[in-house]
């Protein structure tokens, strides 16, 4: 079979799936027309894979081996089969059939490479105990005790994870369930209200088909070259720049085109406030000048000793208020010479020290050293700050050889002797500190706690951390110093 002919079964299948769980969720139970979706979907699917799932990595593989198959749409397909395998879990489990396949699919197939929440472990749970009541019902004369250990085993590989993507919650949950199963009569564990009449089931698949929606729609979207058309505008200080006069349009609008933000970068500093529009505040302040009416008789060197003059007989402190003018760098002289003359007030003010200085003219000639100051004070700069963001070191998942390891430990000292367990089960736990041991025995404890444990037996070792033995000759030092 080729690549194009398995894509359009897989087409074919998503769209009577769709329409099968659509029905569900609408009428919350399945009528003879959903039967003959279901049977389409039996039918068709056993050209692609005869098992009851679609596995999605062996669909994706036989997908790949054809040269056609473009790698990119590997997501696509993906939610396509998770899509598919959620009709065909619903149905089943709507109808009691299957009900041990579904159990040992649910984190291959139908939770495929996902993170586990706290609902959908509460779910699983459930359904091993409705995987277990209809077993029960079907073998009546089947024993209890060892039923329950099949369906809630201890083992972790008997939950059947992907490999690597094992959830130690729901190990946790379900130890935590059979201690609860253990206590019950077999009438108890049987007679239980199915899945679909309490909205188990139907919370769970509205949950999952509003989840698996959004992601075919994306991925379709992208295939069609479409694009979210969200906007937005961007509204910063950075991009303001004053009005210029009425006299200068085609500057405005030279600066409209410097100022522009160029896509996929960064707007600078020189290219968010340019050069041209310090030079017209400049100027624009020498043709209108705030002074006072008098002084504006008197020629650039009288004018300047007068400033001079008057600033030197009203400053009264070490702090002077600045006028409206603006100085640039040829006032740190005028400011050094100044405070000569105030470290001397009993002796007049020399008319002739101005001419030592700069002239005005030099002043008023716009240098690249002077247009910052000029910069900050007519515009409104961006009050941004660039902190460092703190990057904080990825916590590091636990394997189920160090949750092993740690219960050894708990078990060998029956007290939280962190660092005697860190060397009792040397290396396994070399990686991890007594803080992270104490913080995952917590955890574990939390679990539990909220899966409904109470007695202490029911912690298994990690009652301990809480409860310590007080036999003498399990508090062992080890090698403490």
């Amino acid at each position: 079979m080729t690549c194009e002919e398995r894509l359009a079964i897989l087409k074919s299948l998503l769209d009577v799936s769709n329409k099968l769980l659509g029905s569900y969720i609408s009428k919350n139970k399945l009528d003879a027309d959903e039967e003959k979706l279901y049977k389409f979907i039996k039918k068709n699917k056993e050209s692609i894979d005869q098992g009851l799932f679609l596995i999605p990595d062996h669909s994706i593989n036989k997908l790949k081996m054809d040269p056609v198959f473009d790698e990119s749409k590997t997501e696509n397909y993906l939610n396509q089969i998770e899509m598919i395998n959620l009709a065909i879990f619903t149905y089943n489990v709507l109808k009691g059939r299957e009900c041990e396949t579904c159990v040992n699919n649910f984190f291959r197939s139908i939770i495929y490479d996902k993170e586990v929440t706290s609902e959908e472990i509460e779910f699983y749970v459930k359904l091993r105990h409705f995987a277990l009541a209809t077993h029960c019902k079907e073998n009546k004369n089947c024993d209890i005790s060892k039923a329950i250990e099949d369906f809630f085993p201890k083992e972790l590989d008997k939950l059947y994870f992907l490999p690597g993507k094992a959830n130690f919650d729901v190990p946790a949950s379900v130890n935590c369930y059979r201690l609860k199963l253990l206590s019950e009569s077999r009438d108890e564990i049987v007679n239980i209200p199915s899945l679909f009449n309490d909205d188990t089931l139907g919370a769970f698949v509205r949950n999952r088909y509003k989840n698996l929606t959004p992601k075919l729609q994306i991925t379709l979207k992208r295939k069609s070259g479409e694009e979210p058309s969200v906007k937005k505008k961007a509204k910063t200080a950075n991009t303001y720049i004053a009005t210029p006069n009425a006299g200068d349009s085609e500057k405005a609008k030279s600066s409209k085109l410097i100022n522009e933000k160029p896509k996929g970068r960064r707007v600078t500093e020189l290219e968010t406030f340019p050069e041209i529009h310090c030079e017209e505040i400049m100027s624009s302040d020498d043709e209108n000048p705030v002074s006072d009416p008098e002084c504006d008789q008197l020629d650039e060197t009288e004018e300047e000793t007068e400033n001079n003059h008057d600033s030197d007989s009203e400053m009264s402190g070490p702090s002077k208020t600045s006028g409206p003018s603006k100085t640039n760098e040829p006032s740190k002289t005028n400011e050094s010479s100044e405070t000569s003359d105030r470290s001397e007030p009993s002796e007049p003010s020399d008319r002739s020290e101005p001419s030592d200085r700069s002239e005005p003219s030099d002043r008023s000639e716009p240098s690249d050293r002077s247009e910052p100051s000029e910069t900050s004070e007519t515009f409104t700069l961006p009050n941004e700050r660039i902190v460092k963001r703190k990057i904080r070191k990825p916590s590091t998942p636990w394997t189920k050889e160090e949750v092993a390891a740690l219960e050894n430990g708990l078990r060998k000292f029956r007290r939280p002797y962190w660092a005697d367990i860190i060397i009792y089960v040397k290396p396994a736990l070399d990686n991890r500190t007594g803080p992270q041991l104490k913080d995952k025995a917590r955890t574990m404890i939390g679990e539990l706690k909220r899966r409904g444990c109470t007695e202490p037996d029911q912690f298994g070792p990690y009652k301990y951390v809480h409860h310590p033995d007080p036999d003498p000759k399990y508090n062992i030092v080890g090698k403490r110093k």
